[in-house]
Parts: structure tokens; sequence; C-alpha cells
């Protein structure tokens, strides 16, 4: 029950913290209200996000085979989008489990960035990727 109230607040917190604003919509002129969406993807051509947004694509990975999905995208290179991080949300307990991991991004400003990804074993960097992800984002 105190996990329900807590998920209702929050959300209420989020939703509203704009003032009268619709979600999604931000708000730059001394109010300090720079509130984005949350766009979570999974591998896709194109997206399209709005400059505050925090943009978060989702990768299924099988760490015990050796394979991993990394960035081919260095941070300086990227000019309308800031890396927020990666992050490995681990299984426990199975013999072979499939974890998800993350990479995190923000939309600073308008124009479009091209995002790189390879799945393969970080050993092998030389050798072709078994999988691979490219995602045109573009920020209005």
């Amino acid at each position: 029950m105190k996990l329900l109230l807590f998920t209702i607040l929050v959300s209420l917190s989020l939703g509203f913290s704009c003032s009268n604003r619709p979600a999604g919509k931000s708000r730059d002129n001394g109010g300090n209200c720079l509130q984005g969406r949350i766009v979570r993807i999974r591998c896709q051509p194109l997206v399209e996000v709005n400059r505050n947004d925090s943009l978060i694509l989702q990768f299924a990975e099988r760490p015990g085979r050796g394979y991993s999905w990394i960035s081919d995208n260095p941070a300086t290179a990227l000019e309308c989008l800031e890396a927020a991080g990666e992050f490995r949300l681990e299984t426990i307990d199975l013999d072979d489990p499939e974890q998800i991991v993350e990479f995190h991004f923000r939309a600073v400003r308008e124009g479009e960035e091209t995002l790189k990804f390879r799945y393969l074993r970080p050993w092998e960097l030389n050798k072709p990727a078994f999988d691979s992800c490219k995602v045109v984002v573009v920020i209005r």
C-alpha cells in the first residue's frame, strides 16, 4: 500500500512539476523548470525527441556468452545529445540470464545525431559484430 501511494505521489509530482504545462514541455524563462519526457526505445531506425528530453536505448545481452553491447559514439563527437551513462540491469540466479543494458542520453540542442552500437565480444573488437544498431535521433 505504501509503495502504491509513493508511486502515485511521484507520478503526480512529475506530471505537474511545470505548473499547468503539459508533460514533455519545458520552460526556460527563469522558472528553472526544464523537465522533458523520458523516451525509452529499443533499436529502431529513427526517433524524434524534444530538447531536454531524456533518451534511453535498451538492448538485451547475454554476458555469460561473452557478448556485450558497446557504443560507437565518442562523447566528444556528440553535438546535440549529451551521454548520461550506461547501465546494466543484472538478473540473478539464472544459468545463462538475459540482461538489459541501457544507454542514456539527454537532448541538449536542436539538430540530428546518429547513434551506433555493436554487439560483440569486447576482446574481439577487430572482428565483425554479431549484431549492430544504428539510430538517427532528430531533436526538435
